[in-house]
């Protein structure tokens, strides 16, 4: 159960940080992808023992799915920008 609850943390931690780094546009959409497996891991994990770091894992949630957003919007936004200078 110790190792469990180290590696529930590192989870957590791991997907905190690559959330943030996720937030950038179009380069930060595979820590963003890695965050949001590592927070679902982590939430599935914390239904057996307790997270101190919790709420890391629902931050890294959120700003995962902002940050994956954020870069396709922009990817979106590049294409038809593309599509419109060929007209």
């Amino acid at each position: 159960m110790n190792g469990l609850r180290v590696e529930l943390l590192r989870r957590s931690l791991r997907a905190h940080t690559c959330a943030w780094i996720g937030m950038i546009p179009v380069l930060g959409l595979p820590f963003a992808m890695t965050a949001a497996v590592n927070a679902f891991l982590c939430i599935r994990i914390q239904r057996q023992i307790t997270n101190p770091a919790r709420r890391l894992v629902y931050v890294a949630v959120v700003l995962s799915i902002s940050g994956t957003t954020v870069s396709l919007l922009v990817a979106l936004a590049f294409v038809l920008r593309l599509i419109d200078s060929r007209n």
